[in-house]
């Protein structure tokens, strides 16, 4: 058996009406989820195959609804890669590369940010965050992600 490093994407999004909206509300939104996961398999085909698998089951145990009281929905998108691995994972070991093919003349800055998206802060996070608080380590209450169970 070989070792793989499997990508998969997840489309996330509030849906439903919300129970009320506050001026951090943000309508329409929705995010993009990618996570690389490391399998042992006999061939890439069989490492995309556990990977696919693996991306359903961890969508599937999404449960949480917002503050705003709309359930957030995670839904595995079709498109993956796999990335055989050159040695046995363990500290440091690249888990994943992949080259996309851009203009000399684009600034670095740019390629990354199109590459990266844009990623949730204090503003956008709250639209994919429990409803609930839960206790954190210092003692006070802090709202969790989505909590998936089996995962």
């Amino acid at each position: 058996m070989r070792w793989f490093a499997a990508r998969t994407f997840y489309r996330v999004a509030p849906v439903g009406r919300p129970r009320r909206a506050d001026r951090y509300y943000l309508p329409g939104i929705a995010a993009v989820e990618e996570r690389i996961v490391v399998f042992r398999a006999e061939s890439g085909p069989a490492a995309l195959r556990k990977a696919k698998a693996e991306g359903r089951k961890y969508a599937s145990t999404a449960a949480c609804l917002n503050r705003y009281g709309q359930r957030v929905v995670t839904k595995l998108l079709r498109r993956a890669d796999a990335y055989e691995l050159d040695e046995r994972p363990r500290d440091a070991t690249e888990t994943f590369s992949a080259i996309q093919i851009v203009s000399a003349a684009d600034p670095a800055a740019a390629m990354v940010g199109r590459r990266l998206g844009h990623t949730a802060d204090g503003r956008t996070a709250h639209m994919f965050m429990l409803a609930r608080s839960r206790p954190n380590l210092s003692g006070g209450q802090r709202a969790g992600p989505c909590e998936r169970s089996g995962t």
